[in-house]
């Protein structure tokens, strides 16, 4: 977790579609604020302290009501200054790309524009293609999860990273630009299947 962004010291608020932002909002006292990924995974004995009355999570919760991405703040500051701080990890391992628009037809939203000259309102990650998949093995070395992949945009990535997980031959393998299919941490989805697979592996 790293410092707090700009977006959590503002009270915003949503009308009609359109985020506003109408003034300073307050942090409580005494507690260092912290912003990390969305994409976590909680340990029962932390989730436990968060949903129990610790003295804690309760005042920031009634903070976050009003600050954007506020699952982004929430978590990381509960845990970084609760009794729980040593057992972060520091990598989320997932993969996402950023290099691109989701689409040539998407533009930034600018309702969703916080703060003048933004250029990643409204911004969604690359969708994966079969284009990428020497940037997916590179980083298979370190993540297990990637993301964004949407089989009506490329089915045929989908299928590829399901049969390299599961030791499957890949039957479209000439359509792929790529010739080294042996990596032994293949990235895997964000789903139940993919969770099962990894836990398979690490065993």
């Amino acid at each position: 977790p790293t410092s707090p962004s700009f977006h959590s010291w503002h009270y915003y608020v949503e009308c009609d579609g359109v985020v506003h932002r109408i003034g300073r909002n307050i942090p409580p006292q005494n507690m260092t604020m912290y912003l990390g990924s969305q994409w976590v995974t909680l340990s029962r004995d932390f989730a436990y302290y968060v949903v129990s009355d610790t003295g804690l999570a309760k005042p920031y919760a009634d903070y976050a009501k009003n600050i954007v991405i506020a699952d982004e703040n929430f978590f990381p500051t509960v845990l970084m200054n609760s009794p729980f701080c040593h057992t972060v990890v520091r990598e989320n391992l997932h993969h996402i790309q950023f290099d691109e628009w989701e689409s040539s037809k998407v533009q930034p939203d600018t309702r969703k524009c916080l703060q003048p000259g933004n250029s990643t309102c409204g911004r969604s990650p690359t969708t994966m293609t079969l284009d990428y998949l020497p940037i997916l093995d590179l980083a298979s070395k370190e993540d297990f999860f990637a993301r964004k992949f949407e089989p009506s945009v490329d089915a045929e990535v989908v299928k590829y990273v399901d049969d390299i997980r599961f030791g499957r031959p890949f039957s479209n393998i000439s359509a792929v630009p790529y010739s080294n299919t042996t990596s032994g941490r293949i990235i895997s989805f964000l789903s139940k299947g993919s969770l099962r697979s990894f836990q398979n592996q690490a065993k």
